[in-house]
């Protein structure tokens, strides 16, 4: 059976997800959180191989990862390892940020929202500050989550405009398990997604004082 692996490096935590790449009854085989902080360069591999040991790999179709915003390092490290599974298969990889994935957990708490206007999700940045994205739900397309401001760095007085908005956490192991979903749709619609694109989302340089 073809299979999907779902990396989330982004917070102190990280998720893994897999499943097939058709969303069935039983779309999730497996998933894991490993709270492990800034030991991630050291054991993303053994924690991923506890998910899907490296002798599965060969039945990988497809990789997705989230890209951020959050800790620079730890995103990019399991980009970086799936930018490389994906070369050595030759398979697409998908690259979904935290909030649109945080988006798809708030269907209910913006349920108000969903006919009348775009919503914001706010999420604090350590060491850069406030981002914001802004979002909407289509109840008549299946729920439909659609992306119209990517996250970017805003003031705290430019956050206070933002109206209606919400504070989201990550949340690793629902946030992973939406990943992997997402995933599957995308395979499930052949949609294109070159692995050499991907890249983290971060909103200011990891370079202090230089703006991107």
């Amino acid at each position: 059976m073809p299979l999907i692996l779902a990396l989330h490096s982004s917070s102190n935590t990280l998720g893994v997800a897999c499943g097939p790449c058709q969303k069935t009854s039983k779309d999730i085989l497996k998933v894991a959180s490993f709270p492990i902080g800034k030991r991630l360069s050291n054991d993303l591999l053994s924690c991923v191989e506890s998910v899907l040991p490296a002798k599965e790999w060969g039945r990988l179709k497809r990789l997705a990862v989230a890209t951020g915003p959050g800790s620079f390092t730890s995103t990019r490290l399991a980009i970086i390892m799936a930018r490389t599974l994906c070369q050595q298969l030759h398979c697409p990889l998908d690259g979904i940020n935290t909030l649109l994935l945080a988006a798809h957990r708030f269907q209910v708490i913006v349920a108000p929202f969903r006919f009348e206007r775009h919503f914001w999700l706010t999420q604090t940045i350590a060491q850069s500050g406030i981002v914001a994205g802004r979002y909407s739900i289509n109840e008549l397309n299946s729920g439909e989550v659609r992306e119209w401001v990517i996250p970017s760095l805003m003031s705290e007085n430019d956050v206070e405009q933002l109206e209606p908005r919400f504070t989201i956490q990550v949340d690793v192991e629902k946030d992973v398990i939406q990943l992997l979903r997402l995933s599957q749709s995308k395979a499930e619609n052949n949609f294109h997604a070159p692995w050499n694109i991907i890249l983290p989302a971060y909103v200011t340089s990891p370079v202090e004082g230089i703006s991107r």
